[in-house]
């Protein structure tokens, strides 16, 4: 079992919808933060909830009949700013120096299946011309983070 992933799975599905603050959802990250002490393990737990947190907000985005004044929406929006905040403020203070681009490199252990998911869809996601892929398992499911960007 993966303590932290299940900690970002637990937290995840005991967020409530209901409009929330920006105040009282960044005190319960950071609540939830102190039982975390490596700033790696932070890091990936702060990436699991950001993927789990917009998977459930595309899906409510696809049966929300009021976009523009919808609580959940709006409570949605403010946990994923929080979160990136957290993480870059993390990423910035203990993940080196001050650097605009995140590591070319990553190396995944046996298991870190959705570590490295993550990191290939947040990659697909900032690339502006090449992305350079060395994988001893890639595979059609690998593939299909790298959409086609139009370079207008």
């Amino acid at each position: 079992m993966d303590v932290i992933k299940e900690m970002a799975k637990r937290f995840s599905q005991s967020f409530r919808m209901h409009t929330i603050s920006l105040e009282e959802f960044d005190s319960e990250l950071n609540s939830k933060l102190l039982y975390i002490n490596k700033t790696s393990e932070k890091l990936r737990y702060l990436s699991y909830l950001k993927d789990l947190i917009e998977t459930i907000y595309q899906k409510h985005a696809k049966v929300c009949t009021n976009p523009d004044n919808c609580s959940e929406n709006k409570a949605y929006e403010i946990a994923l700013y929080s979160i990136n905040q957290l993480y870059d403020d993390y990423y910035e203070r203990f993940g080196g120096a001050n650097m605009s681009e995140k590591p070319a490199m990553q190396f995944f252990k046996e298991g870190q299946y959705c570590d490295a998911f993550t990191a290939i869809k947040e990659c697909a996601k900032e690339a502006k011309s090449l992305i350079t892929l060395v994988d001893g398992y890639v595979n059609a499911h690998t593939l299909a983070f790298f959409q086609v960007k139009s370079l207008q």
